[in-house]
């Protein structure tokens, strides 16, 4: 898919590859793609990256952008949503990973779209630069240290692990509580 592709080619494309649920990612794509209401843009490029992930690449009159189309089930889907949109800015690296910007769902929840920012093929493994490698060093520092240690780790807590402060339960006399019947049942 190339030069002066419709929205129409792209539908027709993710259409061809078997993939479900064209339709509803094209309508989560509109507030988010130049021109994405026009009927051509100026170039689109689909380029599969792996199952089920594409990279499309649109320009058009108001400008480009680069998107990550992903499709997954709907239970890795909102793990991978949790991911992005709290867990990782609670740990100060939201920065550092990609932006979840849309979603489209299948009605009857069998798997959802998820389009995030592309950051394009500029990798690590790809450019392995002194700064890239320090910067990626530094932040597997941080996560590293973000566990607790020694006694404030959940396990060593003396009051949830069982062993330390164990003692015997007091416990009244439950007799004194019994209701008394004239008759079982």
């Amino acid at each position: 898919m190339s030069a002066a592709a419709s929205v129409d080619e792209l539908r027709s494309t993710l259409e061809a590859r078997e993939e479900p649920g064209v339709a509803e990612l094209l309508e989560a794509m509109r507030p988010i793609l130049p021109d994405a209401g026009a009927a051509e843009w100026a170039s689109a490029e689909l380029a599969p990256l792996k199952r089920r992930v594409y990279r499309l690449r649109v320009e058009g009159s108001h400008g480009a952008r680069s998107v990550i189309l992903k499709r997954t089930e709907p239970p890795i889907a909102h793990l991978n949503r949790l991911v992005a949109e709290r867990w990782l800015p609670a740990l100060r690296l939201g920065d550092h990973c990609a932006a979840l910007i849309a979603t489209a769902a299948d009605r009857d929840g069998r798997w959802v779209w998820q389009i995030y920012e592309d950051l394009g093929d500029d990798t690590l493994e790809r450019r392995s630069d002194r700064p890239r490698v320090g910067a990626t060093t530094d932040v597997i520092a941080e996560l590293r240290d973000l566990p607790p240690r020694g006694m404030r780790r959940m396990s060593a807590n003396p009051h949830a692990n069982g062993g330390i402060l164990l003692r015997d339960l007091r416990l009244p006399e439950f007799s004194d509580y019994a209701v008394k019947l004239a008759a079982p049942g």
